[in-house]
């Protein structure tokens, strides 16, 4: 393996040599007269979240087989990190025609809407319990105080367990 200024390559010499003897003597953006583009779609900021998302096993952490509901899942996690919007909006820009970056093509939802992804959420609601008991295997000590924020939530009602059976608890 031949070590070069910017890691490492398998290519012999000549190949390395003539590959920057084509670069340093073309303009980056030169396109041959033959070729055109016609349209361009962002990838990198979608490859990060989606490889982060992999590298923490979150996709794991929701289903260990590959499924549907699983990409769909994934989806609207990476979504919400890259473009907040509403799962509306968010399904539109899965559709091929309303592209603004790879994310449905890599997840393989191009075809999902709205209704797919509400499937989606209901079929996570039934894995909550193992995917937050697992959360707090993995994060959390015995006897650890968990807060929730929920500043943005409105409350109606007296029965909300969540609000008024923790505060009559403290």
């Amino acid at each position: 393996m031949r070590k070069t200024g910017l890691g490492q390559s398998k290519l012999p010499p000549v190949a390395i040599n003539a590959a920057k003897q084509c670069l340093k003597h073309s303009p980056v953006n030169a396109v041959p007269d033959d070729f055109e583009i016609t349209r361009t779609i962002p990838h990198g900021h979608v490859a990060a979240v989606i490889g982060t998302i992999k590298n923490l096993g979150i996709d794991r952490l929701i289903d260990s087989r590959h499924s549907t509901q699983r990409q769909l899942c994934l989806a609207m996690i990476a979504a919400r990190i890259l473009d907040p919007r509403s799962k509306l909006a968010t399904s539109r820009s899965f559709a091929p025609d309303h592209l603004t970056d790879t994310l449905s093509e890599c997840l393989g939802v191009t075809e999902a809407n709205w209704n797919h992804l509400y499937w989606a959420m209901d079929w996570l609601v039934d894995k909550q319990d193992r995917i937050e008991k697992k959360l707090a295997k993995r994060h959390l000590e015995h006897g650890a105080l968990v807060m929730y924020d929920l500043s943005p939530t409105w409350v109606y009602g007296k029965k909300c367990e969540l609000v008024f059976g923790a505060a009559a608890k403290l």
